[in-house]
């Protein structure tokens, strides 16, 4: 399974780029472009639950390895979901 072809990725990666876009099209007086930004933590919310389902219905996790991950998931929304994708790239290989 590699990272870059699976879809939760993709909205991840168009989520930071949506962001990072709301903070450099600024309007006069604000510190960031408001639409911008709803439409980027929504796409962020949409890959939280996305990620929350697939780590609880992953078979390849002990289940104390499963409870870690589903903790850190909820706990660090975005940062912790995209940490567990990107660490487990490949059934096995690289964070068992």
């Amino acid at each position: 399974m590699k990272i870059v072809n699976i879809p939760p990725f993709v909205l991840a990666t168009i989520a930071l780029f949506i962001g990072m876009i709301s903070f450099l099209i600024k309007p006069t007086d604000e510190l960031f472009n408001y639409p911008l930004l709803t439409i980027a933590l929504v796409l962020a919310a949409i890959y939280w639950i996305w990620m929350i389902v697939l780590v609880s219905g992953t078979k390849d996790l002990f289940t104390y390895q499963k409870r870690f991950w589903q903790i850190l998931v909820i706990s660090v929304p975005f940062v912790g979901a995209l940490l567990y994708q990107l660490l487990h790239q490949r059934d096995k290989r690289l964070v068992n």
